[in-house]
């Protein structure tokens, strides 16, 4: 199933679940410009891979490649990588199993790599968000048109709106190798968000307008899944520390010592707890307690900050993360003492700081 050499695009799609992947190839093989090249990695997937992508042999450039072993349970980054090992193209756009592509995704890049052929940035197509059926559920607001990597940090921080997945970046192969790959956290929760700020320390992001990535939300997504079957969530609690701590590096020196950079942070650290289906557990809870001091161990983690958080809240009581939002909010800050930051040794263990 290979198809012409040349192409300057690998379209890298790591594949277990097959119920939305015809969808996903469809939009691939209507693309407005046909110069890329499909990359299908089975992750010894249960599920007819083979035979769905079968379907599309001869209708554009397309590779399969069957691993024998299930990897992305262990570690689904690693699967990611030897996913992009198939490629040789000096672009990278890993996309999923399950997501959608606008008509004109390709030729938006290519547009983009033409007025700027030397620009080492990550290319960001827009990003709306369907449900199951694919009706569209809401549209992420307007994307800069080019932010540096600082700018775009800020962004990811302090914008309630901010989005960061990994589907609708395109990435040079050249950065992925300098930068030595993506963050490995478990099932690549937080990975983008430590990942991007990153690569884009070596040319900002670029805006790709008129192309647009369908971010599909579903009842088996890998991040809701993982949430489910972890009992234990101390590793993704570490998550949110690293990439805090990767975020700083593109700020630069003296960022958390400006209280609006310090504010940010901790909004953006207690969000992610809005989507856990239970609450924290006693031994949970105190991880996340000493992280935070670890992260903030000038700050007095007391009640009076919960204030900047009742206005994350606000903003999404209409739905049911706001209720779990403030009910992470009680737990993390219903107890604080100033020896947090003290205790962080005992509990903090192993972690990816």
């Amino acid at each position: 199933m290979n198809g012409a050499a040349g192409s300057s695009l690998a379209v890298i799609i790591p594949a277990y679940r097959g119920e939305y992947l015809a969808e996903t190839l469809r939009s691939l093989e209507a693309q407005s410009c046909r110069d890329f090249r499909v990359y299908v990695a089975d992750d010894g997937s249960p599920e007819p891979i083979g035979r769905i992508v079968a379907d599309f042999a001869g209708k554009m450039d397309l590779v399969y490649h069957r691993f024998p072993t299930n990897l992305g349970h262990e570690s689904l980054v690693n699967h990611w990588d030897r996913a992009i090992e198939l490629s040789r193209e000096p672009f990278v756009w890993l996309f999923s199993d399950d997501d959608v592509a606008s008509p004109d995704c390709v030729r938006t890049f290519y547009d983009d790599l033409g007025a700027a052929p030397e620009s080492r940035a990550l290319r960001r197509f827009d990003l709306e968000f369907i449900g199951p059926d694919g009706v569209r559920l809401l549209t992420e607001p307007e994307f800069p048109q080019q932010l540096s990597d600082a700018a775009y940090t800020r962004h990811l921080l302090h914008t309630l709106t901010a989005t960061c997945v990994m589907q609708n970046m395109v990435f040079p192969r050249a950065v992925y190798e300098e930068e030595r790959g993506f963050a490995d956290f478990p099932g690549g929760y937080c990975t983008d968000c430590a990942t991007w700020p990153r690569f884009a320390r070596q040319g900002g992001v670029r805006r790709l307008a008129g192309g647009r990535v369908s971010f599909r939300r579903h009842g088996g997504a890998m991040s809701i899944t993982l949430l489910q079957q972890l009992s234990d969530w101390r590793p993704l609690i570490a998550s949110y520390g690293a990439t805090l701590h990767e975020m700083r590096r593109s700020l630069g020196e003296g960022a958390t010592t400006r209280h609006a950079e310090w504010r940010a942070e901790l909004v953006w650290f207690c969000r992610w707890f809005r989507y856990y289906p239970r609450p924290l557990s006693k031994v949970e809870l105190a991880f996340a307690r000493a992280e935070m001091g670890l992260l903030w161990p000038e700050r007095p983690l007391s009640r009076r900050i919960v204030f900047g958080l009742n206005y994350v809240a606000s903003r999404l009581r209409r739905n049911r993360f706001g209720g779990r939002l403030l009910q992470a909010r009680r737990q993390l800050f219903g107890f604080v003492s100033p020896s947090a930051g003290t205790r962080a040794g005992s509990v903090h263990g192993n972690t990816h700081h």
